[in-house]
């Protein structure tokens, strides 16, 4: 139970470690176009947007993320089935940050009953001259998003009106964006965990 304890405390935070220092420079300029309008917990969002759901191919820094945090989570617990277990709680927890972070931005404007009230025309108006429209298409999760639905629209508008476009692009975008990517980093996760107690049982064999 130490060894587990002590797993999952040094992997969560590490995630947080991760997270902060890994933070994608393409997100930078859309936090300082939009944390007028959302708040401070913009950024804290998006540090965990990224690691879990920015696609490890596209991303090979995510892949550093949780193979870092997988290694060193499984040294400690140097058990297969212990090290599967917590990687799975530390997992679940770091989207339970994310959920966090989310909420942090939208229940202000709804206590406040400001979120009715954003001027997304002033957004549009207001973007800043150093924010390029290809850096926001580079940026992790948010540019495949746009990329699909503008592209699902332009299918609309030339193919008369038909809304199936849209519909097709949106379902890819939650397979390929928002489905396989946060599967394929728990499985990389997973694996380096194992990895990680089996370097640690030849080490420091467990009692």
């Amino acid at each position: 139970m130490g060894r587990k304890l002590i797993g999952l405390t040094v992997g969560f935070l590490l995630t947080i470690a991760m997270a902060y220092f890994l933070f994608p420079v393409s997100y930078a300029g859309m936090i300082h176009w939009l944390a007028p309008y959302f708040g401070p917990w913009l950024r804290f969002f998006f540090m965990y947007l990224f690691i879990l759901f920015a696609h490890p191919l596209t991303f090979p820094a995510v892949i550093v993320v949780w193979v870092v945090i997988g290694l060193v989570t499984g040294f400690f617990i140097r058990t297969i089935g212990g090290t599967i277990g917590i990687s799975i709680t530390i997992y679940t927890l770091t989207f339970l940050m994310l959920i966090f972070g989310l909420l942090a931005l939208i229940l202000p404007m709804v206590l406040e009953g400001t979120i009715g009230g954003l001027d997304f025309m002033a957004m549009l108006t207001n973007i800043p001259p150093d924010l390029s429209v290809f850096e926001v298409l580079q940026a992790p999760v948010i540019g495949p998003l746009i990329e699909s639905i503008t592209g699902g629209l332009g299918g609309i508008l030339g193919g008369g009106g038909d809304p199936s476009a849209l519909l097709n692009a949106l379902q890819a975008t939650l397979l390929n964006t928002l489905v396989i990517p946060p599967i394929a980093n728990l499985v990389i996760f997973t694996v380096a965990g194992v990895i990680g107690a089996i370097i640690g049982r030849m080490i420091i064999p467990p009692n």
